[in-house]
């Protein structure tokens, strides 16, 4: 993903850190000097915000290696201020698989919690008073006496609470709003499972912005902007996975013979990317099938790649040096969903596409937005008239 750093690579799945995580450690070092606790204060933030996202990391590769054993690969894992996310290569197909795959990212933080919990309950219940204050600003609690690794303890185990509690809510991105349409999923289409979830998700997103705009109070805990975001993110969240599950039953109508584009502009390995930019040029053709002079495919030339030729304005190379390899290929009688789904777990906007072993064409991204627009518009008219 542009923007992210790979830090680690674990199980074989890239760990990537986004760049905007830098301002979340800025503000740690803030923190811990306007306690005015000197160093150690400081410290105790950054250990804090190192062990909060091990915990979302962990959340992570449980959804990621639940997964794997469905078959699903993980294409990266990439975390973020806002939280963690592992790209899958695809949905899981069977309700069952995706209510696992989906529960088992909050399972492993309830997991962390119960875990450190024998730290809490085998305290004394004054000790147990004073770490709920320390979680409760405004709490009359004395929580001086405890030290920090006390408080570095009982903050990890609250924090995953709250993770599990708020991931498991109804509502898109959120884990529980893909537990919702996996048990909605047994008895109805995925893509009316997912409309049902999706506006049981937005009502819970307009409650939260209600909450944040409002200023709204829940006992001593006062509602921020942040709940207002947080509930506009989930909106659009929602929508959003909605009108993918909507294009990919769409794409599953449609036969790759449908967007097949034939006899494409032949590409050489050896063509200089001056010709290639020029036919790009010319706007009907964006992606190429790159074969050697024998007219074997070798490789794929695409978009992005054309267009970082451009910006280095690298003309005089040859195609070989951009082109890149295709790990699958289609027949003409594969769904158009089934190429969306092999292009996405390939990193690929094209795919050359065979029939009886020969080559008749190929598929891309602007074919399947062109067919995706085309239905999309014929049954807008139909459903106004």
């Amino acid at each position: 993903m542009k923007g992210s750093l790979r830090i680690a690579r674990i199980f074989d799945i890239p760990v990537e850190l986004h760049w905007t995580f830098a301002f979340v450690l800025l503000g740690a070092v803030y923190w811990g000097i306007s306690q005015g606790g000197g160093w150690m204060s400081v410290l105790w933030f950054l250990a804090l915000v190192a062990s909060l996202f091990l915990c979302v990391l962990l959340h992570e590769f449980g959804h990621a290696l639940t997964a794997r054993r469905f078959g699903v690969t993980t294409k990266d894992i990439i975390l973020s201020p806002i939280g963690g996310i592992a790209r899958l290569s695809k949905l899981p197909e069977k309700p069952i698989h995706e209510f696992l795959v989906a529960a088992a990212g909050p399972l492993v933080n309830i997991a962390i919690a119960i875990l450190l919990s024998p730290y809490y309950f085998f305290s004394t219940s004054q000790k147990q008073m004073q770490l709920l204050g320390s979680v409760m600003p405004s709490s009359n609690v004395f929580v001086h006496s405890l030290s920090l690794t006390d408080r570095l303890l009982f903050f990890v185990l609250f924090l995953n609470i709250i993770l599990a509690v708020f991931n498991l809510l109804p509502a898109f991105p959120m884990d529980g709003g893909r537990i919702l349409r996996a048990l909605l999923s047994t008895r109805l289409s995925r893509r009316k499972a997912t409309r049902i979830s999706m506006f049981i998700g937005q009502s819970i997103a307009i409650a939260f912005i209600f909450m944040g705009l409002t200023e709204m109070e829940i006992g001593s805990v006062k509602m921020s902007f942040m709940i207002a975001f947080i509930g506009l993110f989930v909106f659009v969240s929602a929508s959003n996975e909605y009108r993918y599950v909507r294009f990919s039953y769409l794409l599953e109508q449609a036969s790759v013979a449908e967007l097949l584009r034939r006899n494409p502009s032949p590409i050489y390995s050896n063509t200089l990317m001056e010709m290639v930019v020029e036919t790009y040029g010319q706007g009907k053709e964006k992606n190429f099938v790159v074969f050697d002079k024998w007219h074997s495919i070798v490789g794929l030339l695409t978009e992005e790649k054309i267009r970082a030729a451009l910006k280095k304005k690298d003309f005089g190379a040859s195609v070989k040096k951009y082109m890149l390899p295709y790990p699958s290929t289609l027949v003409k009688n594969d769904t158009a969903k089934s190429a969306m789904d092999k292009m996405q777990e390939s990193e690929l906007s094209v795919l050359p596409v065979f029939e009886k072993g020969r080559f008749v064409g190929l598929v891309d991204y602007p074919a399947l937005n062109q067919y995706l627009e085309k239905v999309d518009k014929s049954r807008s008219w139909i459903r106004r008239n």
